[in-house]
């Protein structure tokens, strides 16, 4: 058992609960397909199992392991003096002649990669990756599955939030069901 959740609540830091009634397990070497309508709470679900902004849940256990944290990726404009390639050095989502191409003038879809290829280069026992397959082209999706599945059988466990579910075999967790 890598975290547990039993008749938990997600709650802001002022009180207000957002989901209630919440039960889990999720253990090593699972992919795990997080579902739900938008805005019912999947990613602040997560959010505060790592105890990021100011999100709470009760009633959690976790076991001691080593996480990477994917969040979305707005299309919010921010400034980073980084190429590609400074970003991309695990699974080879960002071509090699696009790895000398500033952060700041890559495209949506570049900069994913980019992100993506950095979270599942590090070797971690979860890797939890919120809406992964946005701004991907086929090929780039294809290139992720065949990651994530190479880390479920060296029983890594990966959480996706995704409208979009992958094309490996995977459990569903549907966050309306707490909502």
């Amino acid at each position: 058992m890598l975290i547990k959740a039993s008749n938990s609540e997600l709650s802001t830091s002022t009180g207000k609960i957002l989901l209630k009634d919440i039960s889990f397990e999720i253990s090593h070497g699972e992919l795990i397909h997080v579902v739900g309508p938008n805005g019912i709470g999947k990613s602040s679900l997560f959010k505060a199992i790592f105890n990021l902004d100011g999100l709470k849940i009760s009633n959690l256990e976790r076991a001691k392991f080593e996480h990477f944290f994917l969040p979305q990726m707005e299309n919010k404009e921010f400034l980073l003096p980084l190429r590609l390639g400074e970003l991309s050095t695990g699974v080879g989502l960002v071509p090699t002649k696009k790895k000398q191409l500033e952060w700041n003038k890559a495209s949506g879809g570049e900069r994913k990669k980019a992100l993506i290829d950095r979270a599942l280069s590090h070797d971690c026992d979860l890797y939890v990756l919120d809406e992964p397959f946005n701004h991907l082209d086929k090929n780039s999706i294809e290139k992720v599955n065949l990651k994530i599945e190479e880390l479920i059988q060296a029983n890594k466990t990966v959480i996706l939030i995704s409208h979009n579910p992958p094309e490996i075999e995977h459990r569903i967790m549907d966050v309306a069901k707490w909502s």
